[in-house]
């Protein structure tokens, strides 16, 4: 059951989607109707799907099926992490600080934990490098922050697994810019 758009990026669209089955609430990611008839556009996908099921670590979105819809575009489900971009989180704590002193944001941030959250981005990191995949497009954008203090990375959709050839390097570059997932 479609429960609505979450974000759109270059090669996927995310929709808010219910579950009948495990009744629910998860993410999907979608490829672009505009790449349905392009075999490389879907080879990235499927290859974001796979590698990000591969990194099952507390600080990366979890993967939960990877298919097909009737109109022949591929998806996948993940777990859906309501909240907000590291992004949004930056610039409240500055907004909040002076020059003269890092103060709390209205929601409770503070510089102690905003470093405590890009500590938990590194280490998902350093998990990733150890399983031999590149992020390649790590920004504040890519990474949520949940409601109950999670920190997620997400969108590895121009990850790079050490040691194979993908040939996407120059599809990949032509601009990705989604910031759900």
């Amino acid at each position: 059951e479609d429960l609505g758009p979450i974000g759109v990026g270059g090669m996927g669209e995310v929709r808010r989607v219910r579950d009948p089955i495990l009744d629910r609430v998860v993410a999907m990611k979608v490829l672009r109707a505009k790449h349905l008839a392009s075999a490389a556009h879907a080879a990235r996908f499927v290859m974001e799907a796979q590698t990000t099921a591969q990194l099952e670590h507390p600080a990366i979105v979890p993967v939960h099926e990877l298919g097909k819809l009737p109109d022949g575009r591929v998806f996948f489900t993940m777990k859906e992490v309501r909240g907000r971009t590291l992004t949004a989180v930056l610039r409240d704590v500055h907004l909040a600080s002076t020059s003269a002193a890092w103060q709390s944001t209205r929601s409770g941030w503070t510089l102690r934990r905003l470093i405590d959250a890009l500590h938990r981005v590194a280490e998902a990191t350093a998990y990733a490098h150890s399983r031999g995949v590149i992020h390649r497009d790590l920004k504040s954008a890519n990474v949520m922050v949940g409601t109950f203090g999670e920190v997620v990375v997400m969108d590895w959709g121009l990850a790079k697994v050490v040691g194979t050839e993908d040939g996407f390097d120059d599809m990949s570059r032509s601009g990705s810019t989604s910031t759900a997932g």
